[in-house]
């Protein structure tokens, strides 16, 4: 299937999001640029997030199919559609199956309960064609807890320039940092092809399914730096534990030693080591957060 030129597809797994969904959903028919869809890839949620998607649905009788613009009902969302994943589908099922029903020439993926700047898609799309060898765009993200009060502000392209840098040196950044240094994938906006070439998302190992992407991404491309935020990446303490972050290290650390073999020039043994402490500092840093967050949910 040919892109469709200048459209933005942004799709959307989807389980038991409420009820944060709602605003995800809000933040992304709220964008200034024009040319979107919007796609919902339901992956087993319960009675309350299915009932609200079958609400937005053209036609919930048919779920994976939309009506002609003639034949929607006012106020029914023009370039919205909601598909059900297989039976069964895990979390890279999910997002497989969604990122497989765009028809854009860019493909951003929002996590159900991540919130854009409504300027986002119009800046990040401006620099794509700005910048013709830019893959990518990424932007900064603020950090916020359930309540969407703000954590960290401006989070992400730590030791990078502004403009466009080659994805190696960001590649390494994220080596060396042991983080997603660009930001999870709302804060990505990726050419169709370039995500097309680089796809499944995997979740094996856990906890790092964007930054097994992003491997496979940053060795081919440039990537455009676009000023301003992205939106609001959401943590609470349900998604955070002490035992999470052991696992996510074990992971991180995995991630690691595949990655090393992607950079070139290879890390050095001094590289190594400094990669292998910032691993544990990410682990201490998420433990030091979840228990921020228990303490902030008991406030009255």
């Amino acid at each position: 299937m040919t892109p469709v030129p200048g459209l933005v597809s942004v799709v959307v797994p989807v389980r038991d999001g409420l009820p944060h969904l709602a605003e995800t959903l809000a933040s992304i028919q709220a964008q200034t640029y024009a040319q979107v869809e919007v796609i919902l890839s339901d992956g087993g949620s319960a009675a309350p997030t299915r009932a609200f998607l079958d609400s937005l649905n053209p036609d919930s009788a048919r779920p994976d199919s939309a009506r002609p613009d003639s034949a929607r009902p006012a106020g029914a969302h023009r370039h919205l559609r909601v598909v059900t994943a297989p039976a069964g589908a895990g979390l890279a099922d999910n997002w497989n199956h969604a990122t497989a029903q765009a028809r854009g020439e860019f493909i951003k993926l929002v996590c159900q309960d991540d919130v854009l700047a409504p300027d986002l898609l119009a800046r990040q799309v401006a620099a794509l064609q700005d910048h013709p060898a830019a893959g990518i765009a990424v932007a900064r993200r603020d950090i916020v807890d359930a309540a969407g009060r703000v954590i960290v502000r401006a989070r992400g392209c730590q030791g990078l320039p502004g403009g466009v840098v080659s994805g190696q040196r960001v590649l390494r950044a994220c080596y060396l940092r042991a983080t997603t240094v660009i930001g999870e994938p709302f804060a990505v906006l990726f050419r169709e092809h370039v995500l097309q070439a680089a796809l499944p998302w995997r979740d094996d190992p856990p906890y790092v399914i964007d930054l097994d992407l992003y491997a496979r991404v940053l060795p081919e491309v440039d990537v455009a730096i676009v000023p301003g935020i992205a939106g609001a990446f959401r943590v609470s303490p349900t998604s955070l534990s002490t035992r999470l972050a052991a696992d996510q290290r074990r992971a991180l650390q995995q991630w690691q030693r595949a990655t090393a073999e992607r950079l070139r020039p290879p890390p050095s043994g001094w590289e190594q080591c400094r990669a292998a402490a910032a691993a544990a500092i990410q682990s201490w840093r998420r433990q030091m957060v979840y228990r921020m967050l228990q303490l902030t949910r008991r406030q009255p």
